[in-house]
């Protein structure tokens, strides 16, 4: 089967108007590709920006899986990894700037998030120990490579999703008249991302307010059917310094999440939080993506330290937690006010407090 299907053109939608010309154009497409279901919706004063905008987005996604697919073997990731211990190995640029992102990530989350250990997990199936971890890949050129042993590989499936969202932002800010376009919305499979214009004259809202950034649901970690809050977009900003409120992205990581278990790389073990999910909102959705693994791993082993490792980052957290009895949330201070509850069992907590490992009686 194809890894990149083109499942149809959902929408497009003119604005009403009197005139010939449509006031706005919507746009609505949806792709399978880096193993994940894509949905797209655009919105602008001109169809052609718009579709442009769209082609923009698929062909920024379609480059990073060439760089970053591990089914591929003739993608750079892949043949990086094929490389054999201590032979140094020149990368393209683009996967190079991808790896040393996801190393920034690496270190901001005190090593919850480690995607060289997460390749070497497969030694969990065979019995043995993880066998490598960031720091085995070494960048010992601009864009060259030396792992310390064979088992330093990348695995990039904590940040593939965000690196490419990263990269379709910067395709739409230079897509053909990309002033036309108005709002963009990306699910790409969980991971949301929305983008905006810089207003010229105060905040552009004919297209605001509207479903584009008015809220959205977080699961339970239980359930994905059942939606425990709700947290509303309206008028966010995130808290990252120089943030400018244009874009941001939501990810969230749980136990068990789609079959493939989150592996502490301390531990070399499953972390043991199956009823428990960290969802991550942030400016960047390479930050958001790598981080709500980071930020669960490290919630595993110590609430406070996750939410601590948040703050340092200036990030938004939600924690949902599920017990047998009841239901706790524990949201970021940036989110106070905008978090609702949809189910009337639902606690929820906004640090400082003492957060207990596990899950609530």
């Amino acid at each position: 089967m194809p890894r990149q299907i083109w499942l149809g053109l959902a929408s497009l939608a003119l604005g009403a108007c009197a005139t010939a010309k449509p006031a706005w154009v919507s746009l609505e497409r949806s792709w399978w590709i880096m193993d994940t279901r894509l949905d797209l919706r655009i919105q602008g004063d001109d169809r052609a920006a718009v579709l442009a905008a769209s082609e923009a987005v698929l062909e920024a996604v379609r480059q990073a899986d060439r760089r970053l697919s591990a089914w591929e073997p003739q993608s750079a990731l892949s043949l990086l990894n094929s490389a054999p211990a201590g032979h140094e190995i020149t990368v393209p640029a683009g996967l190079s700037r991808d790896i040393e992102g996801a190393r920034a990530c690496w270190r901001a989350t005190r090593r919850g998030f480690d995607p060289v250990a997460g390749a070497s997990a497969e030694a969990i199936h065979r019995g043995g120990p993880i066998s490598a971890s960031f720091p085995d890949l070494v960048l010992t050129g601009s864009s060259a490579y030396t792992k310390r042993h064979a088992g330093a590989n990348l695995d990039s499936g904590g940040f593939g999703k965000g690196q490419a969202l990263e990269d379709a932002a910067a395709a739409i800010e230079h897509a053909n008249n990309a002033a036309a376009i108005r709002a963009v919305t990306v699910d790409f499979g969980g991971q949301v991302f929305w983008w905006r214009p810089a207003p010229k004259t105060g905040p552009d809202r004919r297209l605001m307010g509207r479903e584009t950034f008015a809220a959205v649901a977080v699961a339970s970690p239980a359930s994905r059917d059942q939606r425990v809050l709700e947290i509303s977009l309206r008028d966010y900003v995130p808290q990252e310094s120089g943030a400018s409120g244009r874009q941001f992205s939501i990810a969230t990581s749980a136990g068990s999440e789609r079959g493939r278990h989150i592996i502490d790389p301390g531990t070399g073990e499953p972390v043991p939080m199956r009823f428990v999910s960290v969802t991550v909102l942030a400016e960047s959705p390479l930050w958001a993506d790598c981080l709500s693994t980071g930020l669960y791993v490290l919630y595993a082993r110590d609430p406070e330290l996750a939410f601590r490792t948040a703050a340092a980052r200036r990030v938004d957290m939600v924690a949902v937690e599920t017990g047998p009895k009841r239901i706790r949330a524990i949201v970021t201070a940036g989110l106070k006010g905008r978090v609702t509850s949809l189910m009337p069992e639902l606690r929820i907590f906004i640090p400082p407090m003492r957060l207990d490992s596990g899950i609530p009686p």
